[in-house]
């Protein structure tokens, strides 16, 4: 912030994020734990590749890369069939919730040790 003379900075965390939160770039931007969490999850991610680590790499460390690749195939051609009249960005939004809540489920069954059924 600017008084005309010196520049003032916020003084507690509230009065920063509520200054951070005010960026006319994110004008739809929420302000709840949940999405500060999930944006330093992102932010991690986004670090790791762009320092070079190889994603697929990265990927296998949370799961069977074959079992992950076939299955985001399988989740994309479905969401492709359903979607038909979605333009890009609107595909592109259902397939992340998609493989993020699938992503949160399997983490659970994984948690709770749920056994593994073939079918």
């Amino acid at each position: 912030m600017f008084d005309g003379q010196h520049r003032t900075v916020p003084k507690n965390r509230k009065q920063r994020r509520a200054k951070f939160m005010r960026d006319s770039n994110f004008p739809d931007r929420p302000d709840h734990d949940d999405f500060w969490r999930l944006s330093r999850v992102l932010l991690d991610m986004d670090s790791r590749a762009d320092n070079g680590e190889d994603v697929l790499a990265i990927a296998s460390e949370a799961m069977d890369l074959k079992s992950l690749v076939y299955m985001a195939r399988q989740r994309a051609l479905r969401a492709h069939e359903m979607l038909a009249g979605a333009d890009g960005v609107q595909k592109l939004s259902a397939s992340w919730i998609d493989a993020f809540l699938a992503g949160v489920e399997y983490q659970k069954s994984v948690s709770e040790g749920r056994k593994v059924e073939r079918q």
